[in-house]
């Protein structure tokens, strides 16, 4: 049974990494049960069902970089109809540098324009250009560490996702605190 969740996995890996978004539809329908949850990298990224995934894949598509799963480690549990994966990978994409700061100069705007207040938005801006800088001076070429778990089950004899969470490790302090 393992063998059918690393090539389901193997699967949503190649279909993701071809970004073909005349086929969002098509890729939402095969992968992912009809009112499937999703947590992404990002702390307001999360949806659920299927016109919701369309919206962020679609923009994931659109500028994210090529995802890499550790399929052969990946670390699988099944159980019955239902089965979980854990695994590693990472983002790899080309960002020229113009084309970072200039999307940092869009950010700030939106901080700008936000609700927060004088010191929450000097505070946001601050943080968001001193990263920014920092990864400019590295290069072009990204390579982010990533973690992906899922949760799926058997619909129709096929393999969907019900739960799927991506997320960045990092050692330093959260982007987000509650």
């Amino acid at each position: 049974m393992e063998h059918n969740i690393r090539n389901f996995m193997r699967d949503f890996q190649l279909a993701y990494q071809l970004k073909d978004i005349s086929r969002v539809y098509d890729f939402v329908n095969d992968f992912f049960t009809c009112d499937a949850v999703y947590y992404g990298t990002s702390s307001t990224e999360h949806c659920v069902g299927k016109d919701a995934l369309m919206s962020l894949i679609t923009y994931d598509w659109s500028y994210w970089g090529l995802l890499e799963l550790d399929i052969d480690n990946a670390h699988i549990n099944v159980y019955g109809d239902a089965a979980g994966f854990v695994t590693t990978g990472c983002v790899r994409w080309n960002i020229p540098k113009e084309q970072l700061l200039e999307k940092a100069k869009a950010d700030i705007r939106e901080i700008i324009d936000g609700p927060y207040s004088l010191k929450e938005c000097t505070m946001k801006i601050n943080n968001l250009t001193s990263k920014v800088l920092l990864e400019s001076e590295r290069g072009d070429h990204h390579i982010l560490p990533v973690r992906i778990s899922a949760m799926l089950c058997i619909i129709d004899n096929l393999w969907k996702i019900s739960q799927l969470v991506i997320s960045h490790p990092t050692a330093n302090y959260p982007d987000s605190r509650l």
